[in-house]
Parts: structure tokens; sequence; C-alpha cells
């Protein structure tokens, strides 16, 4: 075997580098594109929710529903953020429940009952002991006593944000 030059080792040595280079670029690139799409892809666009209020219609289960209705239900799991966010606003707005109604209903309420539809988990279960208890014996109304006051709402918010937090993609 010859002995190799000074300039020969420098040569394969970075010639050897710059070849790995592209490869390795390519790699990163690559990692960084398919990043970029998973965070796309479990974080939606706030504005899925900003026509919350325009629904007319929160059918039973296993009915149908109005085209917001259905366009949050098929945004499923990207939608929870922003109906999270929903819960504090107390804008005021028909109840499109099939039954029972409630005169008082929210904004709020609204993004609540989505997100129990959504995550197929009753609101109950982000309720304090005492407010779970009234849900069970007055059903909606015991919900709507508790949120009525402004704090209580903020609490059932923080209810929603830690389960994501816990549950979320």
């Amino acid at each position: 075997m010859a002995a190799m030059s000074q300039s020969e080792r420098w040569y394969r040595l970075h010639n050897g580098t710059a070849m790995r280079f592209p490869s390795c670029l390519s790699v990163l690139v690559s990692f960084l594109a398919v990043f970029a799409v998973a965070v796309t892809a479990h974080s939606a666009d706030p504005s899925i929710c900003d026509e919350i209020i325009e629904i007319q219609s929160i059918p039973m289960k296993g009915e149908g529903g109005d085209g917001v209705f259905l366009k949050l239900m098929e945004a499923g799991e990207l939608a929870i953020p922003c109906l999270i966010d929903r819960i504090t606003d107390t804008t005021p707005v028909p109840d499109p429940r099939m039954a029972p109604t409630f005169h008082g209903t929210v904004v709020g309420d609204i993004a609540v009952f989505m997100l129990a539809r959504i995550t197929e988990r009753s609101f109950a279960d982000f309720l304090p002991k005492e407010a779970a208890d009234a849900y069970q014996v007055e059903g909606i109304y015991g919900y709507f006593r508790y949120v009525s006051d402004p704090t209580h709402r903020q609490a059932v918010q923080e209810q929603w944000r830690g389960w994501w937090k816990e549950n979320g993609k």
C-alpha cells in the first residue's frame, strides 16, 4: 500500500465529508417537513370555531344536524383547542339543542356540548362533585345553574384544558 501525501489525505477526508453532507442535509429537511405536517395536522385553524354561533341544531345522538354542527364534528379533535377557548364566551345565543332547551344559553355552553359530543365524554365529568351530583338530579339545568357563575365557567374551561393536555394527540 503506497503512502498518501498530505494533500491526498486532505482531499479524501474532505471529499468524503462533502459526500456525506448532502445526505445528512436531505435527512434533516425530510424530518422537518414531516414535523411541520404533524404539527399542522394536530392544530386546527382557530377560525373553525368562529361559526359556532351559527349552529341552528345540535341533534340527538345518531341523528343529522346542520352544516356548522357537521363541520365541527368532522373536524373532531382538531376543533378541541378552539372549543375549549370558547367555554368562557358568554355571548347569548338561542339554545340549539332539541330538548330540553334553556333560555340563558351562551356560546360557551355550545362549546361544552360540542366538546362532549366530539370526545364522547359527559360534560358532568368536568364539573366538581356538587355540580355533577346536581346534574345527575336536575339534568342539564344543574349544569346551567353551575356555570351561571363566571368563575365556575372558567373552572370548567381549566378542567377541559387539563384533560386535553393529558389526552390530546
